[in-house]
């Protein structure tokens, strides 16, 4: 396997690059439509008093609800041909206002920024021709309740992971 070349820099530190051997991506959108097969799948919302329900709904916490105190930023990223970056790369904006990321996925790249004003999101990916732009609000802190009667969260509905460095993802 070869080794991922990982650059971190901003926020009152220089750049510092590294090795890291057995950093990778997923493509999640085509693993779900692997583990799919030939199936379609319903949305539908679940309404049930006994039967436990996991909510993997994300940010949305659908199931669970609000979070009171809950702390989120705007975030915005591109699937793109090519990158300036080689390999991973973070940039922390001055004064912990957000961050940049650049990280590729197959022969692709997804370039984007989080941040708490949405325009300086948005000026710092601009100049980066895309396939494709999401766009999605990002948790930056855990979320209470995690179990709320028979429904349990998981992953980004209950904050585990670091939206940083992903940190969390093992337990979530």
């Amino acid at each position: 396997t070869p080794k991922a070349k990982v650059s971190v820099s901003g926020n009152n530190f220089e750049k510092t690059e590294f090795e890291w051997n057995g950093l990778c991506t997923v493509d999640k959108m085509k693993m779900e439509k692997m583990m799919r097969g030939n199936e379609s799948y319903i949305r539908s919302t679940i309404k049930s008093e006994k039967d436990p329900i996991v909510d993997c709904t994300g940010i949305s916490r659908a199931y669970l609800g609000n979070s009171p105190g809950d702390v989120t930023m705007y975030g915005i990223e591109k699937v793109c041909d090519s990158s300036p970056f080689e390999g991973f790369h973070f940039d922390f904006v001055r004064g912990g206002r957000g961050y940049f990321w650049s990280f590729p996925v197959g022969n692709r790249y997804h370039i984007g920024a989080g941040g708490i004003d949405l325009r300086e999101v948005r000026n710092y990916i601009e100049l980066y021709p895309c396939k494709k732009i999401v766009a999605r609000k990002i948790r930056m802190a855990p979320a209470d309740p995690v179990v709320k009667g028979n429904v349990f969260g998981v992953g980004e509905s209950i904050g585990y992971i670091s939206p940083l460095l992903g940190e969390g993802i093992v337990p979530a």
